[in-house]
């Protein structure tokens, strides 16, 4: 029989290992898995890999970024404005979830505050990029 020591050095190895691992499968779960496999490959290849710290933001209200971002592994959750001084989370996601679409056709300023729910990776494709990937693939 396991003692609790033994498990939680287990659990917090387990925790180790699937954070080294990022899958390109669990994006595909999202809004990603009805497009042409060569834009697929083609978007991903414009992100690059960022680690978010349980509880650190994501992007905050009207910061002026506007990249788009997938969850590979880990929770993010979303926050909205209910009034001038309270915040709600409206929503928790995991892998296969992607956020931030609203800016990043737009261009405008974030309208939500998104941290890490746990300890996360994500996909973070500049919105730059994919405005030249667009015009390589108009009908994706």
């Amino acid at each position: 029989m396991l003692s609790e020591s033994n498990c939680t050095k287990i659990c917090n190895a387990e925790k180790m290992f699937r954070s080294l691992m990022v899958p390109n499968d669990a994006l595909k779960s999202g809004w990603l898995r009805y497009l042409q496999p060569e834009f697929f490959d083609s978007f991903l290849s414009l992100g690059n890999w960022v680690r978010i710290g349980a509880g650190n933001l994501v992007y905050g209200i009207g910061a002026e970024e506007t990249d788009h971002y997938g969850v590979a592994s880990g929770l993010v959750r979303i926050h909205v404005v209910m009034n001038e001084n309270e915040q709600k989370i409206a929503l928790i996601c995991g892998p296969g979830f992607w956020f931030g679409e609203f800016e990043f056709v737009t261009g405008s300023p974030r309208y939500m505050d998104i941290d890490a729910g746990e300890d996360a990776v994500l996909m973070r494709v500049r919105r730059t990029g994919f405005m030249r990937l667009a015009i390589d693939f108009p009908d994706a």
